[in-house]
């Protein structure tokens, strides 16, 4: 298992929801995440395209649903409001650490059973959705107790690797109005539920100049990233080595049992995908 390329990367991911930047968080976020599944993808040879890697990287949950169905103005205030109060962005980067090495091990796993050919972006879509329903139905307790402990040793560092994230990200202006929910839309909703995200995009269509506004952030954001990020991994170094210590001290028969259920929900996920392929 390369716990060397995933620990640090849900380390770094866990810091974005103490970041107090609404938006910008989230693409720091979703960074994070793409390069976790690049690295994976690349240490077991695969050359995946970028729309496979977005596939792979993009989550699905019921969050993006309730950030797209809500007012924009209403979310990014909850957003705000919710960076206030430090001890709950602390729980949640935590939870949002043990959650990314959930995903990142079980995308290591599909990759050394060679579960996943590249070039298939409907198959990396199904094989995200496999992962996430197994980590849902797992016992996350074990690798959240493991973090908590962790994060609360290091709990300066951490906030000193949020300051520095939050500096990077300082001079990247974002225009705040409706992008982000067309955005979720026209990206995030058309998956899970293609009618809903039409019917929204249809009275919310973005503007070309919208989109520009969009891809020119992102685009900021990984060139800030990529520049800086590691910087901002290696002041968090101690930590990351400490926390892969921990966490390859646990139970083997957690991870067995993690490996069993996800073959067992690829299985189901291959079969009902060919009769719609048949369709």
């Amino acid at each position: 298992m390369n716990a060397r390329l995933i620990t640090p990367y849900a380390v770094l991911a866990g810091l974005t929801p103490l970041i107090p930047i609404p938006i910008l968080d989230d693409l720091v976020k979703g960074f994070f995440y793409r390069k976790l599944v690049q690295s994976l993808a690349e240490a077991h040879h695969l050359a995946l395209t970028s729309e496979e890697i977005n596939a792979l990287a993009e989550e699905r949950s019921k969050g993006c649903v309730y950030g797209c169905v809500v007012g924009t103005f209403e979310f990014l205030i909850k957003r705000l409001i919710r960076k206030i109060i430090f001890i709950l962005e602390w729980r949640r980067a935590i939870d949002l650490v043990a959650h990314t090495y959930y995903v990142g091990y079980l995308l290591d796993y599909a990759f050394a059973q060679g579960s996943y050919p590249p070039g298939d972006t409907a198959r990396a879509g199904r094989l995200r959705t496999a992962i996430e329903q197994t980590r849902a139905g797992a016992n996350t307790h074990l690798v959240q107790r493991v973090v908590r402990d962790s994060f609360n040793q290091s709990k300066q560092k951490v906030v000193q690797a949020v300051q520095q994230l939050t500096e990077i990200l300082r001079d990247i202006t974002f225009r705040r109005s409706r992008v982000w929910l067309r955005r979720a839309i026209a990206v995030r909703l058309r998956r899970r539920f293609p009618r809903v995200a039409r019917w929204l995009y249809q009275r919310l269509r973005p503007a070309e100049a919208d989109l520009d506004q969009v891809n020119r952030v992102e685009e900021a954001v990984a060139e800030k990233m990529e520049a800086e990020g590691p910087q901002v991994r290696a002041s968090l170094n101690d930590l990351i080595t400490r926390l892969q210590t921990n966490l390859a001290q646990l139970p083997k028969e957690h991870f067995e049992g993690l490996e069993k259920q996800f073959a067992q929900n690829w299985q189901i996920s291959g079969q009902d995908a060919a009769p719609a392929a048949k369709g």
